[in-house]
């Protein structure tokens, strides 16, 4: 995802990070169909015995919770990063703008 190359600098992979979210929102899709099948049982069983698929559910929709908001997070960081580069890429561009401007003022005279 983010790989060092050098001291002063930082690389992220956004494609990488993109794979990554995909993979999160299969396995939330995963967790949900997990707490609709348990959501089930728990139907069909001994009501005695629903206390225990309770914990269980309460288990299962923080992973469910879990995955979406780490495919949240980590979007919104492949989103901040694109953004950034961007912004990035304007500031240098309207600094060579200037710099060529300022060298051919200076060799003009």
């Amino acid at each position: 995802m983010i790989r060092n190359y050098a001291d002063s600098s930082l690389f992220i992979d956004v494609g990488l990070l993109r794979d990554h979210v995909s993979k999160l929102r299969e396995k939330k899709k995963t967790a949900t169909r997990l707490y609709e099948s348990v959501k089930g049982m728990r139907r069909a069983d001994d009501p005695e015995s629903a206390y225990r698929y309770r914990a269980i559910l309460q288990e299962i929709d923080m992973l469910i919770e879990y995955f979406d908001r780490m495919a949240v997070l980590l979007d919104n960081v492949g989103d901040d990063a694109v953004e950034l580069s961007h912004k990035m890429q304007k500031i240098f561009e309207d600094g060579a703008d200037y710099t060529r401007y300022t060298i051919s003022e200076n060799f003009l005279l």
